[in-house]
């Protein structure tokens, strides 16, 4: 990891010989990013792909980061993560600032309209979510189904519903989401 003032880095040893830099931020629901980012290591190796974490966050320092990955660390592509609250930062921070995020990929969470901020959606969004992630899928005591389909015909999303999984982050879909974010 590199420190770089208030977010850490952690580069591949492949990463100087890919074309595209890319880099996703991984917004921790509570306390350290480090176990979060672990999740994410092995695709950072075999894609490429530099991952950064942001202890004690907020909307200012994420935004901050994003200016300072493109202008002083030349990153082509920036990507936003995060599971549980993470994830719903990530949304947030993602859509209010689209012309610096170049997806979005919350787990356990998922993005709303209403964080687009009257702007259209041009940021391609990975949702993840268990299908028994009661927190997720019964977020603010609205009935799953209903929260799904006004979510889903809102926000333009990939969405991705993992059987037998709870609010858990989603270690067995992880192969796919580090190809999505090389297509992406």
């Amino acid at each position: 990891m590199t420190d770089r003032g208030f977010y850490q880095i952690y580069y591949p040893e492949n990463y100087e010989d890919v074309s595209i830099k890319r880099m996703v931020l991984v917004i921790q629901p509570d306390g350290s990013y480090l176990p979060y980012i672990t999740y994410w290591q092995e695709q950072a190796d075999i894609h490429g792909f530099a991952l950064a974490g942001i202890e004690n966050w907020t909307g200012e320092l994420i935004t901050q980061f994003n200016i300072d990955a493109r202008e002083k660390l030349g990153v082509g592509k920036i990507y936003l993560t995060g599971f549980s609250s993470g994830g719903y930062a990530s949304c947030e921070r993602g859509l209010s600032n689209q012309k610096y995020v170049d997806g979005i990929i919350p787990m356990g969470a998922y993005c709303s309209d209403y964080d687009l901020n009257d702007q259209n959606q041009t940021t391609p969004i990975l949702t993840i979510i268990g299908a028994q992630d009661n927190f997720a899928l019964d977020y603010d005591l609205v009935r799953p189904d209903e929260r799904v389909y006004s979510y889903v015909n809102k926000i333009n999303t990939e969405y991705v519903i993992i059987p037998n999984l709870g609010h858990q982050f989603p270690v067995s879909y992880m192969d796919e989401v580090g190809w999505w974010v090389i297509k992406n």
